[in-house]
């Protein structure tokens, strides 16, 4: 994307990530974030857009690719939960098709 404003995921340690917002790759702010819960965040966000989108009668291909991309991330947590990964297994619940 253009602009001056970034977000960047670094993996610290399990689940544990850092999200750091940069402002002309100045460090604005840093926060230890969920990794898996700021995908649910991000699935979930995704599914409010998509249905504002089809409520307005919009397609794009796009849209065809960002619920693409919420199915996969879907099935990798899935795969999480049968490998016994209890973070993953604990979100599957918010991630409940409403």
């Amino acid at each position: 994307m253009d602009g001056p404003c970034t977000a960047r995921l670094t993996h610290e340690r399990g689940d544990t990530w850092s999200l750091a917002g940069l402002h002309n790759d100045r460090r604005e702010f840093k926060v230890p974030v969920s990794c898996l819960g700021f995908i649910a965040s991000l699935i979930q966000a995704a599914r409010t857009l998509l249905a504002a989108c089809e409520k307005r009668g919009w397609h794009t291909p796009e849209m065809d690719h960002l619920a693409s991309t919420i199915r996969m991330l879907k099935s990798e947590i899935t795969h999480l939960c049968a490998c016994g990964n209890s973070e993953a297994i604990a979100l599957t619940s918010r991630l409940a098709e409403p």
